[in-house]
């Protein structure tokens, strides 16, 4: 059985949070939270550590769930879990991704082109 659930990581690095470039857009998404589809066997928390590293090169701990949504653009069911840094340099590791930036809290509403899930609002807002 095919997995639709996704996972993203909201890396938190100080007063920074982790943001990737998607090559190609999908539906209008284009800077996003790290992330990806979980796999069979995998818990969320597992395959947050596994799509932020393999997408951006960073190792990072969950910490904490904000919440569940059906995507706005996508359709897809995301997770959106809150992650501490815990090391590494951005490296980019998957060939969707064209570049990963650590970002202040207050200038990601401007580069992010979808609804951003209002727990996520909340929770940057807060930083």
């Amino acid at each position: 059985m095919i997995n639709d659930k996704v996972v993203v990581g909201i890396v938190n690095r100080g007063s920074t949070i982790l943001m990737a470039l998607r090559k190609i857009q999908e539906d209008n998404l284009s800077w996003v939270f790290p992330g990806g589809r979980l796999q069979s066997e995998e818990t969320e928390k597992e395959a947050v550590i596994r799509e932020v590293l393999e997408e951006t090169g960073i190792l990072c701990s969950p910490t904490r769930k904000l919440g569940e949504r059906i995507h706005p653009n996508t359709r897809k069911s995301i997770c959106y879990w809150v992650c501490d840094y815990t090391s590494g340099e951005i490296s980019l590791r998957d060939p969707e991704i064209t570049d990963a930036q650590w970002v202040q809290p207050q200038r990601i509403e401007s580069i992010i082109t979808s609804d951003l899930y209002l727990p996520v609002r909340q929770y940057l807002h807060s930083l």
